[in-house]
Order: structure tokens, then sequence, then C-alpha cells
């Protein structure tokens, strides 16, 4: 199913119960993305520094990126304290 198709069962779910779970599934994931996930930070041994990574799929992630190039997952910059 595509985004399209999700928002269109979305706006209107009356006759079309066959495409309710994927909708609601496709519907979840893009939720979930938006959900700030907080760096990791790696070693890299290639060369000789810590770099950031995706907390979800472990892509580089540079620090002025919002969201992972890779996964699209919304990225958590604040520091802890």
């Amino acid at each position: 199913m595509s985004p399209n198709e999700a928002i269109d069962y979305l706006l209107d779910p009356i006759g079309k119960r066959d495409i309710h779970d994927d909708a609601i599934e496709l519907a979840v994931a893009s939720l979930k993305k938006q959900n700030p996930v907080k760096i990791i930070i790696k070693w890299d041994k290639h060369y000789c520094k810590n770099e950031s990574c995706c907390g979800v799929c472990g892509w580089y992630v540079l620090n002025y990126e919002r969201y992972c190039p890779s996964c699209g997952q919304k990225i958590d910059w604040s520091k802890d304290e």
C-alpha cells in the first residue's frame, strides 16, 4: 500500500475494510519515525574518531541532519545531563 492510498483510506474508510490493517500499519510506522531517537556514538577505526549514528539503523548522521538519511528516523541531538 502506498502512503497516498493509506491517506485516502484514513480520510474515507467506508466500504474499504479489506485494506484497514495495511493503512493502520503504515500510519503507525510513519508516526514512529517522527518520535526522536537519540544518536549512538561509534568509534570509527578508519578515521580514528567518534561518529554519530542513527539509533535505529546505525547509519552515520551529520550533526546538522534532523532525520537519518538512510531510514528517515527523526534524530534527537539533545545532550544527556
